[in-house]
């Protein structure tokens, strides 16, 4: 037989478990709202919105590569005109 100061409080349980829930659905909707999509209000799944926040990750690294190399070439042309 349990005690009850070994037993967990079931409600106390719970309560973390829709606040941790809460929280997971806060980051989705955070997501959601950033990610470009079309329509725009299209509904996405969990599944779809982390795909799709892997891809614009993505294509955002290789704009932040592409806007560096413009840079470099621009500095290395400016260099060789002195």
């Amino acid at each position: 037989m349990e005690s009850s100061s070994t037993k967990p409080d079931t409600s106390l349980l719970d309560s973390r478990e829709r606040q941790r829930q809460r929280s997971v659905n806060q980051a989705f909707a955070a997501l959601r709202c950033i990610l470009p999509t079309h329509p725009p209000d299209k509904k996405l799944s969990k599944h779809e919105i982390l795909r799709l926040s892997i891809k614009y990750i993505h294509i955002l690294e290789s704009i932040l590569k592409y806007q560096d190399e413009v840079e470099e070439s621009s500095l290395v042309s400016c260099v060789s005109h002195k």
